[in-house]
């Protein structure tokens, strides 16, 4: 549902701050504030809107300005419309999504910025509530709960099950090693909703770490094998939740966790 439209960058921060949207579809080149600007604004004073950057600049400056900024996408408009949707979907879940054609520039900009003293912010400050159960419903001014990403360490993968089990789960955390192709993900994200018929309770997202998505299944299903299935899943390995506490948990009861590594089809 979109809520309203600005036309330019002050009216889009103020129009931001009134209506609480799940999401801005920001632009970058705007008169009298440009979007960077307006992305700051917006998540210094309302950090549960996410914002994600619709623009024509494939310039690495406009990229890195907009992530730092707090951005959670940066899609370009010369992107099918249906990739387009589909990451507005992702973001408001608490994704974060880069146009392929600009993941290898940003990942060059990682291994510059993290060197030993440096440091790169992509979102926010903020800590992932152990009780939140936020699930929200696209269309709606509702803020979702805020998911960042995680600072801790990979946990060690622990062999649990086969990878093609037919064992049913009923929920499960599938975590996304990272480089990611960001159109893979999409398309793993549309198939865990149409296909699978799975809820996205939440994602905690990552452009250079690990991204987790818990899923609901609203009947119990061998999930692991119909993941195994698909031919954009090159490996699927079961693995112990971490014992840190980086996802959080609505449910005492454990919680299946998978590893995928996804390849570009």
């Amino acid at each position: 549902q979109v809520l309203d439209e600005a036309s330019n960058g002050n009216e889009a921060v103020e129009k931001a701050l009134a209506l609480k949207p799940q999401v801005v579809l920001m632009d970058l080149h705007m008169p009298e504030c440009n979007g960077v600007e307006a992305t700051r604004r917006i998540q210094e004073e309302a950090p549960d809107v996410k914002v994600l950057v619709n623009t024509v600049s494939e310039k690495e400056k406009d990229l890195v300005d907009a992530l730092k900024a707090g951005a959670r996408g940066y899609i370009l408009k010369s992107e099918n419309p249906e990739m387009i949707a589909e990451a507005i979907l992702y973001v408001a879940r608490g994704g974060i999504i880069v146009s392929p054609s600009m993941a290898a520039t940003l990942l060059r900009e990682f291994r510059i910025l993290e060197q030993p003293g440096e440091g790169f912010t992509l979102a926010p400050a903020g800590n992932v509530s152990e009780e939140s159960d936020a699930s929200p419903e696209t269309g709606t001014v509702q803020q979702p709960a805020v998911e960042v990403e995680s600072e801790s360490t990979n946990p060690v993968v622990t062999p649990l099950l086969s990878t093609t089990s037919d064992t049913p789960v009923s929920s499960a955390d599938l975590v996304i090693s990272s480089p990611i192709e960001p159109g893979t993900v999409l398309r793993l994200h549309k198939w865990l909703t149409d296909v699978a018929e799975a809820e996205i309770d939440w994602v905690n997202a990552s452009l250079n770490r690990d991204t987790v998505i818990r899923i609901t299944l609203r009947q119990p299903a061998p999930l692991a094998r119909m993941l195994d299935g698909l031919s954009y899943v090159a490996e699927v390995t079961p693995e112990e939740q971490p014992g840190d506490k980086t996802t959080p948990s609505d449910s005492d009861s454990p919680i299946n966790r998978y590893r995928l590594v996804l390849t570009k089809e």
